[in-house]
């Protein structure tokens, strides 16, 4: 646009003056403001000095003032507000955003009688002729589309926007005038420029030692030690990992292997197995019950599932006698909920992918946040590791070079517990025992019986001197119509023996016999404190009241052992492909000073499960092993097993194994990743191990990797991956493969650090 500003119209003395030089003043001096406009504002479209109000439902007033549009201003001098109806363009459902709008154009106005002299006739004839040329705003609007989120219209550049208004079906919403587009002002520019003054006033002085600062921080920086940085990382991640600190947003993770936790187990390719580290998935299983060899096999005694050695029994507490007879019927009869335990489980693992893999401490001091407790032993998700032996909370934990071994504590609450409610009348009697020993039966003397009802007999525990119902560890009965009554016969009477679940009761301890019938029958009781340690109790089913100076006339029978050591075959065991692995486990309970172990037979030599040192005998593979099972103890104690509970597991080693960590959210996009990988039992010449980060799509592979020898002999090693596109999220992918299915390795921990 060529600049016309700057100009007038000069006058003579004695000029005559034509209808031109006349409207070149009004013509210059719009020029003018014109080319100031342009000069202070620039060619954007803007308004200045206006205003908009709701002034109805569906309505809005605008209030007028100016606007800047292609290089010149609009207004209406006959106009100080003007009314926008909205009522047309009401969204019938959702809402909608109209935008208010401003145009201009120049019209004629103020029409007025002139006079003018005809060219033709020389006479002077009125005309009718616009006085003013207008440059006019006028206000209009543009409607956008109805959605449920709705977005302004777009407009022409032949429109200024001034305000856009939210109109919902019941009208307007709310109304957001466009101050974009507002023309600044002399005075606003002015009080900004104030405010920019007093600020650089204010920090003048810091900027100026801002250089000097910087180039000392950067002098500080370079001393940083980078190494001593990333173990630091390592080591809060290691610390968050033990205390169970989500991870999620952070740019480091730390997984020790010890659970599945942090591992994308649902994803197709996941083909690994998490047992105390990273290992390689079993390529076949096979569960097995064993049996004996020969079922008939003398040198085993089997008695309500639990097997031991032969024995004889032999009366270790002796009460028998009767002074009186207590009548059980003249007592409450109540339900009763008793909880019997099945005993203590034993697990074996033999093998040679049993590798300590080195995070056991995190176990055995029980720092790692895991209840690993809740499960029975047959499950495939308990991990315990220990690199030596530790009980911990009832469990005593072996960890041997490629045999491992867990022990719970004999007739704890670990394992399922089996309820059940008797209803009848209760009589109790504790005892202190004194000597260790496998108690097998009760012989008991009655008064008085029932023949319509029989007897439920209960051994349990008395942890706090009375009869426990939610601790038995035993049970037996005495059918209706069996039981014979003394009748106040002098001694020796009848004594009705009652076979027990056999139970080790230990010396030391104090346990209770419990008896429940629906019958009137009539407990044969001393009167004279026979049993110095214990007490005769009367149970309503909620307490017990002990009835004092009384004791059940009873005897205790233990087992007396034909033998100190037993050994027993069992059935051979098979699986196609070969085995490398046997894991046992077992309920069964092996007193101090016992032992129990098994053997097992390929080669023609017999092998112990225990601890190997150098190549595992399991190494060859053999798809049919013999087994057999040796108690060794004293004619008072011994080992006891139930077979029929006991599973033995027979695995084959995998040869490869795919692992994919859970998809890790670093929190902000990340350009690079370092991962740390802690390996144990590492072979370069038969292992390999291939690292990927998985994002967006793209599989990068590392671009440098290193291993380090760590004390413990495992290697750490550490890979940097920068990725194809930065990305927040990602998953480690771990691919092994061994040459050799008897000498795996195992990758005992995974340490990853996002880098933008």
């Amino acid at each position: 646009m060529v600049n016309k500003s700057q100009r007038r119209v000069p006058y003579s003395l004695n000029q005559f003056i034509n209808f031109a030089d006349l409207n070149k003043f009004g013509i210059f001096a719009v020029e003018g403001d014109d080319a100031l406009g342009l000069d202070i504002v620039g060619p954007d479209a803007a308004w200045t000095a206006i205003a908009a109000t709701e002034e109805s439902a569906t309505s809005v007033r605008v209030n007028f003032g100016r606007i800047w549009l292609g290089g010149k201003f609009y207004t209406d001098p006959d106009k100080d507000t003007d009314v926008v109806s909205l009522v047309t363009v009401l969204p019938t459902s959702t809402k909608k955003i109209v935008t208010i709008v401003g145009t201009g154009a120049e019209v004629e106005t103020e029409h007025e009688p002139r006079s003018f002299k005809n060219s033709e006739t020389g006479n002077v004839e009125p005309q009718t002729i616009p006085t003013e040329i207008l440059r006019k705003l006028t206000l209009s609007y543009v409607a956008g589309s109805e959605a449920a989120t709705p977005v302004a219209p777009t407009l022409d550049p032949s429109y200024v926007p001034i305000a856009n208004v939210t109109l919902g079906v019941g009208g307007i919403e709310k109304i957001d005038l466009l101050t974009d587009y507002r023309l600044p002002t002399l005075q606003g520019l002015n009080a900004r420029m104030l405010s920019v003054e007093q600020f650089r006033l204010a920090i003048g002085t810091r900027v100026e030692t801002l250089a000097s600062d910087m180039a000392t921080m950067r002098a500080d920086v370079g001393q940083i030690n980078a190494p001593a940085v990333r173990q630091m990382q390592r080591r809060i991640a290691e610390l968050e990992d033990t205390l169970g600190i989500d991870e999620a947003g952070l740019l480091y993770g730390f997984d020790r292997m010890l659970t599945d936790a942090e591992s994308d187990t649902a994803h197709g390719d996941y083909n690994a197995r998490i047992d105390e580290g990273l290992r390689f998935p079993f390529a076949a299983t096979a569960d097995v019950t064993p049996a004996l060899l020969n079922p008939g096999d003398p040198r085993l005694t089997t008695r309500s599932g639990w097997s031991l050695p032969p024995f004889s029994e032999v009366a270790r507490v002796d009460t028998w006698g009767q002074g009186i007879a207590v009548n059980v019927a003249n007592f409450q009869y109540a339900n009763t909920d008793f909880a019997i335990y099945p005993g203590a489980q034993r697990r074996r693992r033999y093998g040679p992918s049993m590798v300590v893999a080195g995070n056991s401490d995190f176990w055995q001091s029980a720092q790692y946040n895991v209840n690993y407790l809740t499960q029975t032993f047959n499950k495939g998700d308990e991990n315990y590791l220990l690199t030596d032996e530790w009980t911990e909370d009832g469990v005593t934990y072996y960890r041997l070079q490629q045999y491992w071994d867990d022990k719970i504590k004999y007739w704890n609450g670990y394992q399922a517990i089996t309820p059940t409610t008797q209803g009848g009348y209760l009589v109790g009697q504790t005892f202190l025992n004194a000597q260790s020993g496998w108690l097998t039966s009760i012989g008991l003397r009655f008064g008085k019986v029932d023949d319509a009802y029989g007897v439920k007999v209960y051994l349990c525990r008395a942890p706090n001197g009375e009869p426990d119902p939610n601790q038995i560890i035993a049970e037996g009965s005495i059918a209706a119509g069996v039981a014979q009554a003394s009748q106040g016969d002098p001694d020796p009477g009848v004594e009705n023996t009652v076979t027990l679940t056999p139970a080790f009761l230990n010396a030391g301890e104090r346990y209770g016999i419990i008896l429940v019938t629906g019958g009137d029958y009539a407990v044969a009781c001393r009167a004279d404190n026979a049993l110095t340690n214990g007490a005769f109790f009367i149970g309503d089913g909620a307490a017990w009241s002990v009835d004092l100076g009384k004791d059940m006339a009873m005897r205790l029978y233990f087992a007396e052992f034909d033998v100190a050591f037993t050994s027993v075959q069992l059935e051979t065991v098979t699986l196609s492909g070969g085995i490398t692995d046997i894991d046992i486990v077992s309920t069964e309970h092996v007193p101090e000073g016992c032992e129990l172990y098994w053997n097992v037979r390929f080669d023609g030599a017999w092998h112990r499960l225990e601890r190997v040192t150098g190549t595992h005998p399991l190494a060859a593979a053999p798809a049919t092993v013999e087994l057999q099972l040796v108690m060794v103890g004293t004619r008072d104690i011994m080992p006891a097993i139930k077979l029929p509970d006991t599973v033995l597991r027979l695995n084959k080693g995998g040869a490869s194994f795919t692992h994919l960590s859970e998809v890790r959210d670093a929190g902000s996009a990340a350009a690079s990743v370092r991962v740390e990988l802690e390996i144990a039992a590492w072979d370069a010449g038969k292992h390999t191990l291939t690292a990927t980060v998985e994002s967006g799509g793209n599989s990068d592979a590392p671009t440098a990797s290193t291993d380090y020898a760590l004390p413990n002999g495992n290697i750490r090693r550490v890979m940097d991956f920068t990725l194809t596109l930065a990305s927040q999220t990602y998953q480690v992918k771990l691919v092994g493969v061994t040459s050799d299915i008897a000498a795996p390795f195992v990758v005992a921990s995974r340490y990853d650090l996002a880098s933008a």
